[in-house]
C-alpha cells in the first residue's frame, strides 16, 4: 500500500474519532434547559407567576416566601413591586448530587405593568451534567447591586449592609432540545429583607458575659495556690 494512501485513511479515522468524540460529549448532551421567568403564564407544564417584593415597611428584616393571597397563595406583602437594573437577580442550580452554582443573571423589569418581575434571560440556561427529564434543584437570589459594583453572591454575603433575598432550594424537571425550557415550577413570590443589627441589650448582654469571663480566669490565675497543685495545709 502506498504510504500516502496509508497516511491518508489514517487522517480519515482520526477526524472519525474526533467527530464522534464531540458527538457524545456532554458540552453538547447532557444538558436540560429551564425557562428563567418569573412570569411564565404558558402551562409548561403549568404556569408560573411569582413575582418579587421590597420590604415589609412595618418589619423590613421579616422574610416572607409564598404566593400572595392575590395569586393563589396564602402570603400578605405590604411591600412594593421591585422593578430596574438596580436589582440583580441570579438563577443557582444543582443537578442531582451536585452542589448549587450560579447559571444565569439578570435584572429586574422596569416599572410598570411588569414591576416584580425578571427579564428572561435568551437563550435559556442549561445545567450541566442534567440531562433532560432529570430533577434539577434551583434557587433564585437577589441583592441590591449598588450601581453594578455587588455582581456576586460572596459579595452579598460579606456585607451585611447589602440588601437581598431569596426563594429557598425548590426541584423541578428539565428539558432538552427540541422540547421547550420547562417553567420554573416550585419558584413562589418572596420579599426583601434587612439582616437586624444588635440592639444596645444584645450588646451589654454580650459585654457583660466577657466581663464575667475575665473576672472567673483572675480568680483562677496560677497565683492561686489552690491552681497547679496541693493546697499547703499549713498555709
Amino acid at each position: 500500500m502506498p504510504t500516502e494512501l496509508f497516511l491518508s485513511r489514517i487522517t480519515i479515522c482520526i477526524s472519525l474519532l474526533c467527530g464522534a468524540n464531540v458527538l457524545i460529549s456532554p458540552q453538547v448532551f447532557g444538558q436540560g434547559a429551564i425557562n428563567f421567568n418569573n412570569r411564565a403564564v404558558g402551562a409548561n407544564p403549568v404556569p408560573v407567576v411569582a413575582p418579587i417584593y421590597g420590604f415589609e415597611p412595618a418589619n423590613p428584616t421579616l422574610s416572607l416566601r409564598g404566593n400572595a393571597t392575590t395569586n393563589g397563595g396564602n402570603v400578605t406583602y405590604t411591600g412594593p413591586l421591585l422593578s430596574g437594573t438596580g436589582w440583580t437577580v441570579q438563577l443557582w442550580a444543582a443537578p442531582q448530587g451536585g452542589a448549587l452554582t450560579p447559571i444565569s443573571t439578570t435584572v429586574m423589569q422596569p416599572a410598570g405593568p411588569l414591576a416584580g418581575f425578571i427579564v428572561p434571560p435568551s437563550p435559556a440556561p442549561t445545567i450541566p451534567g442534567a440531562p433532560g427529564g432529570s430533577q434539577v434543584t434551583f434557587d433564585v437570589r437577589i441583592w441590591e447591586n449598588r450601581n453594578h459594583t455587588i455582581t456576586t453572591w460572596a459579595q452579598v454575603m460579606a456585607d451585611p449592609n447589602v440588601v437581598h433575598g431569596g426563594s429557598g432550594t425548590f426541584t423541578t424537571a428539565v428539558a432538552e432540545l427540541p422540547n421547550a425550557p420547562p417553567n420554573l415550577v416550585g419558584l413562589t413570590s418572596f420579599n426583601l429583607f434587612a439582616i437586624p443589627e444588635p440592639g444596645l441589650a444584645s450588646l451589654a448582654l454580650v459585654g457583660g458575659i466577657v466581663l464575667l469571663m475575665r473576672l472567673s480566669l483572675k480568680r483562677r490565675s496560677p497565683a492561686d495556690p489552690r491552681v497547679g497543685g496541693r493546697r499547703n495545709r499549713f498555709g
